[in-house]
């Protein structure tokens, strides 16, 4: 694919903000590398024949109404996983900024079709940044109305409530606004559930109604405060944390951690050993069902984790970022019969794993991707929910 760089234009246009794009579609040249150093074998092909090279584009690639923002190299390759002009593009190219994707509704852009040539690029791109949209510079982001100005205050953006600083930048973490405690996520999300936040060593505790914060409870009081009983006015049962996930040190009916659950599944490797026989005629009674084979290991393994009387619940559907750490699997094996496994680790791709009947014996350290339990994933049970 034979490409030309106007060196001037690309200049003028290598900054943080997007032009619009003409419409098109996106080609791939499989003889290129996937990523090499940042570089793609994407690029986008404009429905005149032209193509972005060496500066920044709007794409609402699947015609949602909402354009991400892609950085094109100067012979028109996209952008992938790296930082560029001092900003961060994500997997597919996307500009990303506190862990979101940047969008701009496409009725808001300007039109490229309206510039009079390419020399004055530099000047339209201007334009376009005061249409309506996000905006992020070295100070923060902000959000633009349709006048082109920062709004201030309280703002409902695609359905998630932010808040803007009188500078016009958006707020993050535990701000007061006229008096009155609120967190925000670092994507600028307002939180509406009860936040665990490690990085300050607290609890913020939220109205169900309002989303304010009423309490800052120490990590050390924790257990404490969730025991009493008078707080009808606020939720202590569902925590997130500063990534707006379901905390994972405090969340679920286990009351364990996932540091604590691997500390009672790694002290029991004294008795069960790697490599000890444990096959089909071994069995286990948990309750009212037994297990043979690798569901008897399983199961004593959750009791010794657990309790005998703990309550579980069965997921079948995967949701990886669900899994915790002495959740039971039950996936099929090479064979494709059923198996039975117990979480040890939970990692961004992969979970590490212990079992029983591996071969006729017990086996510790397993790995598994994403993709691997996904296409052979069946059901979990787990202590947490």
């Amino acid at each position: 694919m034979k490409k030309a760089w106007i060196g001037f234009l690309a200049a003028a246009l290598a900054t943080w903000m997007s032009v619009p794009a003409f419409a098109g579609s996106w080609k791939k040249d499989a003889s290129r590398p996937a990523n090499e150093n940042g570089i793609s074998n994407w690029w986008y092909q404009n429905d005149d024949g032209s193509y972005p090279a060496g500066y920044w584009v709007w794409i609402d690639g699947n015609q949602d109404g909402l354009a991400e923002s892609y950085r094109f190299n100067e012979n028109g390759w996209l952008y992938v996983s790296t930082k560029v002009d001092g900003y961060e593009v994500d997997a597919s190219g996307a500009w990303v900024a506190g862990g979101e994707v940047m969008q701009k509704n496409t009725g808001e852009q300007t039109n490229p079709s309206d510039k009079k040539n390419e020399s004055d690029s530099a000047a339209n791109t201007s334009d376009t940044q005061t249409a309506n949209g996000w905006r992020q510079d070295a100070n923060g982001r902000q959000y633009l109305n349709a006048k082109g100005e920062a709004v201030t205050g309280f703002k409902k953006i695609s359905g998630k409530r932010y808040c803007f600083g009188e500078d016009g930048y958006m707020l993050t973490g535990y701000q007061e606004v006229d008096g009155q405690g609120y967190y925000f996520f670092a994507n600028g999300e307002q939180a509406t559930k009860t936040v665990h936040a490690s990085d300050d060593g607290v609890y913020y505790v939220l109205d169900k109604t309002e989303h304010y914060v009423v309490d800052i409870v120490d990590e050390d009081d924790w257990k404490e405060y969730k025991k009493e009983a008078d707080r009808e006015s606020v939720d202590v049962s569902n925590v997130v944390n500063e990534k707006n996930e379901i905390s994972k040190t405090d969340a679920g009916g286990s009351g364990l951690t996932d540091d604590e659950a691997y500390k009672k599944i790694i002290a029991l490797k004294k008795n069960w050993p790697e490599g000890k026989k444990w096959n089909n005629s071994n069995s286990y009674k948990s309750g009212n069902r037994t297990g043979y084979g690798c569901a008897g290991f399983a199961f004593m393994v959750q009791d010794e984790v657990f309790g005998k009387n703990a309550s579980r619940t069965r997921h079948d559907e995967l949701d990886w970022d669900e899994l915790r750490v002495g959740d039971h699997l039950r996936i099929y094996n090479n064979a494709g019969g059923e198996h039975s496994v117990i979480i040890l680790k939970v990692e961004d791709d992969s979970i590490t794993l212990c079992e029983g009947n591996y071969n006729s014996s017990i086996h510790w350290g397993r790995k598994m991707t994403m993709d691997d339990l996904d296409s052979v994933f069946i059901y979990r049970e787990t202590y947490y929910d």
